[in-house]
């Protein structure tokens, strides 16, 4: 029986960089075999799979695409052999500078952050992978303290809850977190003014991540480098703030923004990517009360980590270093959570998110 497993990077396309690269992967240690170009593609930035990762999807984080104002999301479809991508087709998301992807549980919607505009656009999707219409698109508004970074909206990223009730989206110019009441019929959404959560002035919202067995919610906030715990009650939704806490020293004080936030498969503890302090700031998670204790902090080795993202055994974790064109590889420790360096360094320019695909044949 053979096992293939694939690691995709998403990229910029500024420098060398051509598109979505491939690597492939030894499934008994999750260290890398090969790696070449899978797809070509303009700024590759943010990259999904389905569930049976049939399909890969990738933004185009983009200003203008084919003279249509903002960028475009691409969908590929994966050859399980040798991790081929094929372009099925592009959609404009007529917002600029898509930066990431959220599929429904069912597959049937797909949910583009379009960050400089501050809006989220939302297509069908068709049976054979491919992006349909545009059903709905929404424009936020609104600003923060930091007149640098929250001129205006600036929508990052989404997340279903686990019961699929409910989108949640980060504003990182608003200093929100918008819920959105889904409607797994038509795809269609509506604003929930009662859930939506303020966080703290000047923090940026940036990602979010669920606790996989328990009703905790973790979101990254870029511009103070904290993360904010929350509970949510399972049959209401309703959220209720727990904990912030910082992911850098305390004695730290050069300028540094957080990127990925990403839990443990099995629950028992969360990392969290420093950009500048180029670090992984690593958390227990406390059981069935969900707050977080600070472990440590462990050098990427690289600069500027953007991704993290944890192999689909839980042994590996790989990091994104945008700035120093290499991707960190760490052997995780599943008792402690404490992470180390696995093998030497992966160079590919400009990598900027990591997906993996296991395919046991």
């Amino acid at each position: 029986m053979e096992h293939n497993l694939f690691a995709y990077i998403g990229t910029y396309t500024s420098n060398d960089s051509k598109g979505i690269y491939k690597l492939k992967l030894n499934a008994e240690n999750n260290l890398v075999l090969d790696s070449d170009l899978a797809a070509a593609i303009d700024n590759p930035s943010y990259i999904i799979t389905d569930n049976n990762c049939n399909y890969l999807y990738s933004v185009m984080e983009l200003q203008d695409y084919d003279g249509i104002p903002g960028g475009a999301v691409s969908a590929f479809k994966i050859d399980h052999e040798t991790g081929k991508l094929d372009l099925i087709n592009s959609k404009p998301t007529y917002g600029k500078d898509p930066c990431h992807l959220t599929l429904s549980s069912n597959g049937k919607y797909l949910f583009v952050s379009n960050y400089s505009s501050g809006s989220l656009t939302v297509f069908r999707m068709e049976k054979n992978g491919s992006i349909g219409d545009r059903i709905n698109f929404i424009q936020h508004t609104g600003s923060g303290p930091n007149k640098d970074r929250q001129e205006a909206a600036h929508v990052h990223s989404s997340a279903f809850s686990p019961d699929g009730k409910h989108l949640c989206v980060v504003d990182l110019g608003c200093d929100k977190l918008f819920i959105y009441d889904f409607n797994n019929e038509d795809g269609s959404l509506k604003y929930n003014d009662e859930l939506t959560l303020d966080i703290s002035p000047g923090s940026g919202p940036r990602h979010l991540a669920f606790h996989p067995k328990c009703n905790f919610l973790y979101v990254i906030n870029e511009l103070s480098s904290e993360v904010t715990v929350l509970k949510y009650d399972s049959s209401t939704f309703k959220l209720k703030k727990l904990q912030t806490l910082s992911t850098i020293p305390q004695d730290y004080n050069h300028e540094s923004l957080c990127a990925a936030i990403k839990i443990s498969p099995d629950g028992r503890f969360l990392y969290a990517s420093n950009r500048g302090h180029n670090s992984i700031a690593i958390f227990k998670i406390e059981k069935n009360i969900g707050t977080l204790e600070f472990i440590c902090v462990i050098p990427t080795g690289g600069d500027f980590p953007r991704d993290i993202t944890i192999t689909p055994d839980g042994n590996t974790l790989y990091a994104a270093n945008q700035k120093s064109d290499s991707i960190t590889v760490f052997h995780i420790d599943k008792d402690t959570g404490i992470l180390k360096k696995d093998s030497e360094d992966i160079s590919i320019s400009i990598p900027v998110c990591i997906c993996f695909c296991d395919f046991n044949k």
